[in-house]
Order: structure tokens, then C-alpha cells, then sequence
């Protein structure tokens, strides 16, 4: 009897502990390795990719140039410039030989001066607009650019994308996890990550932030976007896709 007693009592201090203790709620959703801290290559102007100079995964340094844009029209138009810049100092040159003898001339001096200091401005915009056809890389690292031989004359705004270069050995996760599969987390939430590539063992992570709103993911699923840190030796290549645990 005093040992079924004992038997129930250990029973009950058994769920007691299941009850008491915390059961944290896991979530898995798509992941993907992407770059930290990458460097943006844009388009500096309205204008047209002329060609892609870089490969993708191509290792770069900083100087190495990245993006020719179409430069044609921007030529002519610094030709022109330059013209118009000629034609205002012979004007303002002939004036003042003439304003020692002719008052007109020399009222007109002044309305001169200004309007060859305009055609060096209007030089120097064009000449600066033609430099920037040449994009260059700000620093070392691997080359990233979707569909290279897409970009050949397409146009671009000005701030668009058009590739990124960044450091190999520093990345972070990028989590997608669906609205559906939503749970409530924290900064600093353990994260594992199971790679297509070895998803027998997992890489660790912690949450660094994520949206307030969800945004379709690139399968077309409303979803929220988390950011997540790669806490190991050996970083991912860049690229890499799989699954991520997040723990709630």
C-alpha cells in the first residue's frame, strides 16, 4: 500500500514538473545565406546598362570596374557643352577688346562674364555625368549579379540595383516565415538552420530583427522577414537556400 502510494506520488510530481516547465514553440519556414553588409552598385542616372563587366562570384577589388552604362548621348552632349563654352569666351574676349572704345560693349561685360561662368557649370555637369558611366567597385569582395547578360540594354532609374559586391566571409540568414506559421519572438531567439546542401547537420543563429509588416516572399507567399546572425567558424557560400528553425 505505502509503495502504490509512492508510486502515485511520483506520478503526480512528474506532471507537476511537465506543467511548470516551459515548452517553447518552434516554426520552420525557407531561409536563405545571404551577404552582411553588402555595397549597393546603382545606377547614378536615368540611363541604359551597356554592358556587365563582371561575372557573378567573380572576386573584385576595390577599383576594379563593375558596369559600363551607355555613354553616346552623354558625349555629345559634353561635346556640345564644350562648344558652347568656346563660342561664350571668344564673345566675352571680343567684347573686351571692344569695351576700351564702345560703352555698349562694355555694358555687355558683366552679362558675358556670367554666362561663361553657366557653360563651365553646364561642362562640368556633363563631364561628371560622363564619369559616371563607368561604375567601379568601393570595396573587395565577390561580385553578385542576377542574370548578367539580361542587364545589356536595359534601362535603369536612378538608385536601381544593379549588382552587389560583398564579403564572402560575412553573411547572415534571411528567414521567411509565413504569416500562417507566425509565433511570438525575441531578440536574440535561437535560430538552426538546415542547408539544401547538408541538411543532416545545422548551422546555429540568433534573431536580429525582423518586419513589422509581412511582404510576399519570393514564392509568392505573404510572409515576414527575419533577420537572423551565422554563429560559427566557417561561414555559407553566399546563394544558399534551405530551412530554418525558429524557436518562439
Amino acid at each position: 500500500m505505502i509503495k502504490f502510494e509512492l508510486n502515485n506520488l511520483k506520478i503526480y510530481l512528474a506532471v507537476f514538473v511537465i506543467l511548470i516547465l516551459p515548452i517553447r514553440i518552434t516554426s520552420t519556414a525557407p531561409v536563405d545565406v545571404v551577404p552582411k553588409n553588402p555595397n549597393l552598385v546603382t545606377a547614378p542616372f536615368d540611363g541604359v546598362v551597356k554592358r556587365i563587366v563582371a561575372n557573378n562570384n567573380d572576386k573584385v577589388k576595390s577599383g576594379d570596374l563593375l558596369v559600363l552604362l551607355e555613354d553616346i548621348e552623354l558625349n555629345n552632349n559634353f561635346n556640345l557643352a564644350k562648344q558652347s563654352l568656346q563660342v561664350a569666351q571668344k564673345e566675352l574676349l571680343r567684347s573686351r577688346q571692344s569695351s576700351f572704345s564702345n560703352n555698349e560693349e562694355k555694358a555687355r561685360l558683366a552679362e558675358l562674364v556670367a554666362q561663361v561662368e553657366l557653360k563651365k557649370a553646364e561642362v562640368a555637369s556633363a563631364e561628371e555625368k560622363l564619369k559616371n558611366t563607368k561604375l567601379f567597385a568601393k570595396q573587395k569582395g565577390i561580385a553578385i549579379v542576377d542574370q548578367k547578360n539580361d542587364w545589356q540594354g536595359r534601362p535603369v532609374k536612378v538608385g536601381e540595383k544593379i549588382m552587389t559586391v560583398a564579403n564572402p566571409d560575412e553573411v547572415e540568414f534571411l528567414i521567411w516565415l509565413p504569416v500562417k506559421d507566425s509565433l511570438v519572438i525575441k531578440e536574440n531567439s535561437k535560430v538552426k538552420v538546415f542547408l539544401d546542401v547538408n541538411p543532416i547537420s545545422s548551422l546555429k543563429g540568433k534573431l536580429l530583427r525582423a518586419s513589422y509588416a509581412p511582404s510576399l516572399s519570393p514564392e509568392e507567399v505573404l510572409s515576414y522577414k527575419i533577420g537572423a546572425s551565422f554563429d560559427g567558424k566557417k561561414p555559407p557560400r553566399i546563394g544558399l537556400r534551405g530551412t530554418a528553425k525558429v524557436y518562439g
